[in-house]
């Protein structure tokens, strides 16, 4: 029994205003078949209703369950380094990818400020080397980063070098003859830093001495 008395019948569904002229049609069409049917009678042929959830693909409780639970809201955190021009300092959240790691100290900051003004803190320092010319000092260590930043400004102190950004990617040249060590390109939104192989670079950084 509905609380208080019988249940009260349930609203009708609104029919689409083209999903009506289709009923009208139905029923027109049956009459003028009844009326040239020879023995004055035809059969019925029932007009197609509106049903609201015809078309909606059905779903499984179960599997639905099991997708929420192997999915993950933060995506996993990236081996690769990128520049950042607006980082003030090196970030990664992975301390296995460098080769130093120290505790925090004075004056290392202790939190990182993000852009959405959030607040993620730092565990440690530490600095790696990339190549046998490039390296990165005083890189921090936060485990919420999903992303490896390179600080450009901080780079270019780390590396007597100057990073040149430009549609295709960008190239990093070492001071004071702006030679070019290394080139990444990108087709992306960021600008990765992908090293060529180690004695390719070897090649590159000892061609100037060479010629000298």
């Amino acid at each position: 029994m509905w609380p208080g008395g019988p249940r009260p019948p349930l609203a009708p569904i609104p029919v689409p205003p083209h999903l009506q002229a289709q009923q009208q049609q139905a029923l027109v069409t049956h009459r003028q078949a009844a009326a040239a049917a020879p023995d004055g009678a035809a059969h019925w042929v029932a007009p197609r209703y509106y049903n609201p959830m015809a078309g909606l693909p059905s779903w499984d409780p179960t599997a639905l369950a099991s997708a929420f639970s192997t999915t993950s809201l933060t995506p996993p955190p990236s081996s690769d380094w990128y520049f950042d021009s607006g980082a003030t300092s090196h970030m990664t959240s992975q301390s296995s990818s460098l080769s130093h790691i120290l505790p925090l100290r004075y004056p290392t900051p202790s939190s990182i400020v993000v852009g959405n003004g959030s607040i993620m803190p730092v565990t440690a320092t530490g600095s790696t080397e990339l190549s046998s010319s490039l390296r990165l000092n005083n890189v921090l260590v936060s485990p919420q980063l999903i992303k490896n930043l390179i600080s450009v400004r901080q780079f270019t102190i780390d590396n007597n070098c100057s990073v040149e950004f430009d549609p295709a990617g960008c190239s990093v040249k070492v001071l004071p003859s702006r030679t070019e060590i290394v080139r990444c390109n990108s087709s992306g939104t960021l600008y990765p830093l992908r090293l060529p192989p180690a004695h390719s670079l070897v090649a590159q950084d000892s061609s100037p001495l060479w010629h000298r």
